[in-house]
C-alpha cells in the first residue's frame, strides 16, 4: 500500500523531529546563561557576587556570571552600549536615570548601603573633615554622593570645605 508507506515516513520524521527539539531543549536548559556583571572594586558591598560565584549560587541557578571590575561611568557607558548585561554601582546608575538614559534599577543586594568613614585616629567627628581632602571611588557613585549628603547634614558649612578626590 504506497499511501501507508507515506504516512509512516511522515510519522517517522515527526517524531524525529520531535526528538531532536527535545534534546535541542534539553542542551539549552543545561546551558548556563553567559551574563556580565560589572563591580566597581573588590570592596565588601561586592562580596555577595564574588562570594554567589565561589559557592556556584549562579550555577544553581543556570547562570555564569562575568565579574568585570571598571569605573562606574565607564561601566555605565558600557552598559548603555550594550556591552554590560548589568552593574552594581548605585551612584552613578541613579545620577544616569537622572541624565535621562536608558537604565533601570533592578534590585539591591543589600537593604541599606554599607559605607563608613576611615580616618586617622586624630579626625573624631566629620566637622574635624573641615580642610581635608576625603577620598571616594568615584564623586558620583554612591561614596562620593553619600558623602556630601553626610556632610551638609553634619555641620552648616559649604560642601567645598572638604576636598574629595577619586582613588583606585
Amino acid at each position: 500500500m504506497p499511501g501507508g508507506n507515506m504516512i509512516s515516513t511522515r510519522i517517522f520524521l515527526h517524531v524525529l523531529v520531535g526528538l531532536m527539539l527535545a534534546a535541542h531543549m534539553t542542551y539549552a536548559a543545561s546551558a548556563p546563561t553567559k551574563v556580565t556583571i560589572h563591580v566597581p572594586s573588590k570592596s565588601l558591598s561586592i562580596m555577595p557576587y564574588y562570594f554567589g560565584k565561589d559557592k556556584g549560587f549562579f550555577a544553581a541557578e543556570q547562570i555564569e556570571p562575568q565579574l568585570v571590575m571598571m569605573s562606574p561611568p565607564i561601566a555605565i557607558a558600557a552598559l548603555v552600549a550594550g556591552e554590560l548585561d548589568f552593574s552594581s554601582t548605585t551612584g552613578a546608575a541613579t545620577s544616569a536615570i537622572m541624565r535621562g538614559l536608558p537604565l533601570r534599577r533592578v534590585f539591591y543586594v543589600q537593604q541599606d548601603p554599607v559605607h563608613v568613614l576611615l580616618a586617622q585616629p586624630e579626625i573624631k567627628s566629620v566637622e574635624a573633615l573641615i580642610g581635608k581632602t576625603v577620598g571616594v571611588t568615584a564623586l558620583t557613585d554612591a561614596v562620593g554622593g553619600n558623602r556630601q549628603r553626610d556632610q551638609s547634614a553634619h555641620h552648616k558649612k559649604s560642601r567645598r570645605d572638604v576636598a574629595c578626590t577619586t582613588v583606585r
